[in-house]
């Protein structure tokens, strides 16, 4: 997981944009709503800052015909972005928004970004389809594990990168165990610290889940393995240590590592496996 700053581009200037390139019919009701973009703006980071975003308006599955606010419909916003966002003036938001996390998906913390997912999802939360806040860099399996997911609940609501307590950040919560096979695998799972409130905990356990991240840092360890069992020969052979110290030196590293990393987990997995480190 990674915490990213919020973006520099407000809800009003990115909807503005947006309308210029705009030849929509029902562009005069769209026009027609920009004194009440601010207000939606504020709803929406007040929300992400409290986990309540859940409570935001919810449109059908479907039925692009009706009416989110004013007399603007959810085709007109999802058109907005599709057309305007992505392809026309906006564009310049859009990947600056898809550069901010450095290349890496904050979401799962291993994919390789290229694309920008709606943490509220535009078929299901239209009127914040150009929301900058909204817009997260994304990985492909991020961004279509979660679908078009409609939250019910604060702890349905994922880990919003903008908006994440840092607690999700900074205090470790993520565990492997070597598995011994040949080859060698890796399990993972979420493992939120007791002190953590009951919600903060479920929160994290469903990311987890959501995301498939169990599945997808699995498939990444097995790339891995290759160095640290190469290193495991280096330590024994050349430097001579015994598997305690080969362990305790995996220890110490895996503390150099980013808290919820998928190196740091499999570094001390490694540190508690003698048979790995044998």
């Amino acid at each position: 997981m990674k915490k990213l700053p919020l973006p520099n581009y407000q809800f009003l200037n990115a909807f503005n944009i947006c309308l210029q390139d705009s030849d929509s019919k029902n562009l005069p009701a769209m026009e027609g709503i920009l004194q009440d973009i601010p207000r939606y703006d504020l709803q929406y980071r007040l929300r992400a800052f409290s986990t309540t975003l859940h409570q935001s308006t919810q449109s059908r599955h479907g039925h692009s015909g009706d009416i989110v606010v004013g007399n603007v419909t959810k085709k007109d916003f999802v058109d907005l972005y599709e057309y305007c966002f992505v392809k026309a003036g906006g564009r310049v938001i859009y990947d600056k928004l898809r550069a901010s996390s450095d290349g890496l998906c904050p979401l799962c913390g291993i994919g390789s970004v290229s694309t920008l997912d709606h943490y509220l999802p535009k078929a299901r939360y239209p009127l914040y389809s150009v929301h900058p806040a909204n817009l997260v860099p994304a990985c492909m399996d991020c961004n279509k594990g979660k679908g078009s997911s409609v939250f019910n609940s604060n702890t349905e609501e994922p880990l919003h990168p903008y908006f994440v307590s840092q607690h999700f950040i900074d205090e470790h919560w993520i565990t492997a165990e070597i598995v011994e096979t040949i080859p060698v695998t890796a399990h993972f799972y979420p493992t939120p610290p007791p002190t953590w409130s009951q919600d903060s905990q479920q929160r994290a356990i469903n990311h987890f889940n959501d995301f498939n991240l169990a599945s997808r840092y699995k498939t990444q360890a097995s790339l891995l393995f290759s160095m640290f069992t190469d290193r495991v020969n280096e330590l024994k052979h050349e430097q001579d240590l015994s598997t305690k110290d080969i362990q305790e030196h995996f220890l110490t590293r895996s503390q150099t590592q980013p808290a919820n990393s998928i190196t740091r987990a499999l570094m001390e997995a490694i540190a508690k496996s003698s048979w790995f480190c044998s």
